[in-house]
């Protein structure tokens, strides 16, 4: 996909991580009619829309070279371990955040009422609390 368009390589990462293209344009500030023109190719999303999609799990270098990061995968990694970080990446931010949750707790969450952040709180063994610094947009 290196001859695509930053356009396109900015619509197919939308789509892998599977947000709409208003979810999207938020994350960056921005507004669904910008997000399309980034998408034709009419203009280009700044340096503080990269950043932000960067915290999502966007692959910034992709969305510059057409080329995965080579944070995306690692020779170094055995291929569970590769495919177990490929398929976080590719998740949302809720999703990723429930997941850690249940990671960190090992299965055993406990789910409090929404605070008015809307944040979960889950809490267990070892001390550890997930939901308090992993608030991700929703």
């Amino acid at each position: 996909m290196t001859n695509s368009s930053l356009g396109e390589r900015l619509k197919a990462e939308r789509e892998r991580l599977r947000y709409t293209q208003p979810e999207f344009a938020e994350m960056a500030g921005a507004s669904k009619r910008t997000q399309i023109g980034w998408e034709q190719g009419r203009s280009v999303p700044d340096a503080n829309a990269l950043a932000a999609w960067l915290e999502e799990g966007v692959d910034i270098s992709f969305l510059l070279t057409g080329e995965r990061s080579n944070g995306a995968t690692s020779h170094h990694l055995p291929a569970d371990e590769q495919l177990l970080l490929e398929a976080y990446r590719g998740m949302g931010a809720a999703a990723r955040k429930a997941l850690l949750a249940d990671l960190l707790t090992g299965g055993k969450t406990t789910k409090r009422p929404a605070r008015a952040s809307g944040g979960v709180v889950v809490q267990g063994n070892n001390n550890r609390t997930a939901g308090r610094d992993l608030q991700g947009k929703e």
